[in-house]
């Protein structure tokens, strides 16, 4: 959120109206092991620790030689070699490879490494290579196995959201979606039946991220959410210069605490440890309902946490350009709010995982859009009362809009979703306010 921003003379003497916590009479900080025994008491207890399901795809060895890399580049490509009508040859050798790496997927069991990063870019290539064998079925004519591939392959892609630890889980999504594409292509192939579609909406209308945010949200905070504020516990006294390098960076902190001294006596303390924990599980707890409770909710918890820390600060540290800090307002925020150092803390473990949960609405989002299209394929003209009722035929819920949970609107002409809500969403959601601009096309 911050990564990049320049920070210079103006920003050391801002800060320094706010913080009394250098002062030789703050309060003693807790231990490491106080502060995890109170952030278990309020509940930031970890997941069972299942290995993600993403790591079966680093245990399988895939092809990269020749065409592999374009075509896992682009699987639904109709330039490459092996996607022309004379490509048959080269679809016969890739299938029989691809055959032998989807066994070793499914054959293989997950197990945790040391870089998460690197299952997950295994696991999109994985998804991609099994996208890909569908794609080659049905280029070769054969409908029903592409089918078949395609549906395995969402189910396979499906297991990676419900497994893991945190938000690792909702590195998921690409693949999910990609899975999700291939279904709709399917769909378009002139012999494809009805059931078949029906099957394939039904295997996606069993995956849902928003059903999972909360126990991801609750896990992250038990792990890398803990993990932050340990940090500010580990440092001892020198916690205040800890939450400025959480601000700023790291950047001139020690030219800034020169400008501390004067200022101390003019605001209410600056950083309370056990406010601070007891305010970062509140504000957990409270994203963690978003799943259940809607988009609303979210949206309303958000905005009131933020608002707690433009109240304490005068305005968002975070957020507003340092060439419009306005020293004189934060000195005033902060004779009125103790803890403002706290706020910035529970804001930055909080709102480095409100944009997974934002992400989680829109991926679901997506899928019921892939779902819509599977079961009204261009070819048919499907009337919106007939789409809803094979919706919920299919899916056992009705067609709503995320933002809302209201009915979508259906654009019949232009095959596009579209949210009844009129009013503009905050700046801070950038995918949902895209959604509610242009709709999703189905």
């Amino acid at each position: 959120m911050l990564d990049g921003m320049k920070f210079g003379p103006v920003f050391a003497v801002l800060l320094a109206v706010g913080l009394v916590g250098c002062a030789p009479q703050a309060k003693e900080v807790s231990t490491e092991t106080e502060v995890r025994s109170q952030l278990g008491a309020v509940g930031a207890k970890p997941e069972s620790e299942v290995p993600w399901d993403a790591w079966r795809f680093v245990a399988a060895d895939l092809p990269m030689d020749g065409l592999w890399a374009d075509a896992l580049a682009d699987p639904f490509s109709q330039r490459q070699q092996w996607s022309l009508p004379a490509g048959s040859k080269d679809r016969a050798v890739m299938l029989q490879q691809l055959e032998e790496y989807r066994k070793a997927v499914l054959a293989a069991t997950p197990q945790e490494g040391d870089d998460p990063g690197s299952a997950s870019m295994f696991y999109q290539q994985g998804v991609s290579a099994l996208v890909l064998r569908s794609r080659l079925l049905a280029l070769e004519g054969k409908l029903p196995e592409a089918v078949g591939a395609a549906k395995e392959c969402i189910e396979i892609a499906g297991k990676s959201v419900t497994s893991g630890v945190g938000l690792q889980k909702m590195d998921s999504a690409p693949g999910v979606l990609l899975a999700a594409e291939q279904a709709v292509q399917l769909s378009r192939e002139p012999d494809i039946t009805e059931s078949q579609r029906n099957d394939l909406a039904q295997t996606l209308a069993t995956i849902s991220f928003r059903e999972q945010i909360a126990a991801a949200v609750q896990s992250e905070f038990a792990t890398a959410g803990v993990e932050r504020l340990i940090a500010t516990a580990r440092v001892g006294d020198d916690a205040d210069d800890h939450i400025l390098t959480i601000i700023a960076r790291g950047d001139e902190i020690d030219w800034m605490k020169e400008k501390l001294v004067e200022h101390r006596a003019e605001v209410k303390d600056f950083y309370d440890q056990t406010a601070t924990l007891q305010l970062t599980s509140t504000w957990v707890k409270l994203l963690t309902q978003a799943g259940d409770e809607g988009w609303m909710a979210l949206e309303t918890q958000m905005m009131a946490m933020r608002g707690s820390l433009q109240s304490a600060w005068g305005m968002d540290p975070f957020a507003v350009p340092v060439e419009d800090w306005n020293a004189e307002r934060m000195r005033d925020a902060m004779r009125q709010h103790a803890n403002a150092g706290g706020i910035a803390v529970a804001w930055d473990v909080v709102g480095a995982m409100i944009p997974s949960v934002e992400s989680a609405f829109l991926t679901d989002a997506s899928l019921q859009a892939a779902i819509v299209s599977l079961l009204a394929p261009p070819s048919e003209k499907v009337t919106e009362a007939e789409l809803r009722k094979r919706f919920s035929a299919v899916t056992g819920r009705d067609l709503l809009d995320p933002l809302t949970g209201q009915q979508s609107l259906v654009d019949e002409a232009n095959r596009v979703l579209k949210s009844p809500r009129t009013d503009p969403l905050p700046e801070n959601f950038l995918l949902m306010r895209a959604y509610q601009q242009g709709g999703l096309p189905y």
